[in-house]
């Protein structure tokens, strides 16, 4: 199993926001299940946040067309290891659009932060567990798509 995280800028309009993250992830489920990849999509202030796991190939193969699509910019991996186990087996892919918790924005920030920060420093399985756990935390409660 290989691991591939990045960060990019979300070039969608903002009246686009919901509608394209719809799109993009029922696109990416069908296509998902048959590259037999999983993975979570996060946007957050105008950036998106992903993590990819499958095979090296497929994993690859992938990152490069997100690199190619005019919907991100300036993209910047900073995860891409070998991993043991996926973290996300039974998600072929959701997005959470984290600005829609406006109230949380201080709280998302600093997990935020917090993960970006560990990335550097842990192995792809901790960075990905950590990344969930946090998706996990009660009073996120986000809306999930997909």
């Amino acid at each position: 199993m290989h691991l591939i995280g990045y960060m990019s800028e979300s070039r969608i309009p903002e009246d686009k926001i919901d509608q394209t993250l719809e799109t993009i992830v029922s696109e990416a489920q069908l296509r998902n299940i048959t590259d037999g990849i999983t993975g979570i999509l996060l946007l957050q202030q105008g950036h998106f946040i992903q993590l990819i796991e499958g095979y090296q190939t497929s994993v690859r193969d992938l990152t490069e067309r997100i690199a190619r699509d005019p919907r991100h910019g300036n993209m910047h991996v900073f995860l891409d290891q070998q991993v043991l186990n996926r973290t996300c087996p039974e998600w072929s892919m959701i997005s959470i659009n984290l600005d829609k918790k406006t109230s949380l924005d201080h709280v998302l920030l600093e997990h935020i932060g917090d993960i970006q920060k560990r990335s550097m420093t842990v192995e792809a399985n901790g960075f990905a567990h950590t990344l969930r756990d946090f998706l996990a935390l009660p009073e996120l409660s986000v809306e999930l798509f997909g």
